[in-house]
């Protein structure tokens, strides 16, 4: 498995030196729930990442949801990346250089 994502990664094209990769993950407590991933930026250099659920009316479902994303970013542009979920709390990842 480990191979395998390494092989990804190498094929994905990411040019390390000037790009950081981001993978984010959330989950929802209902199968039926989809998601989208937002990016927007909002102040020089933040990059705000929104994990939008859509939940239907019920009756619903009792699995789990779960939404996971990945995306580069320039590292030249960005330096930090404010990411939101279901629970309006942010998570904030700095952008190594």
């Amino acid at each position: 498995m480990k191979v395998a994502f390494l092989a990804s990664l190498q094929s994905a094209g990411i040019q390390w030196q000037n790009e950081a990769l981001a993978v984010i993950a959330e989950w929802y407590g209902t199968g039926m729930a989809t998601a989208r991933l937002e990016l927007t930026t909002n102040e020089s250099g933040v990059l705000e990442a929104s994990i939008v659920w859509k939940v239907p009316p019920p009756p619903l479902t009792p699995d789990t949801a779960v939404y996971r994303g990945a995306f580069a970013v320039n590292k030249s542009v960005v330096n930090m990346i404010r990411v939101r979920g279901k629970k309006e709390e942010v998570t904030e990842l700095a952008i190594i250089q």
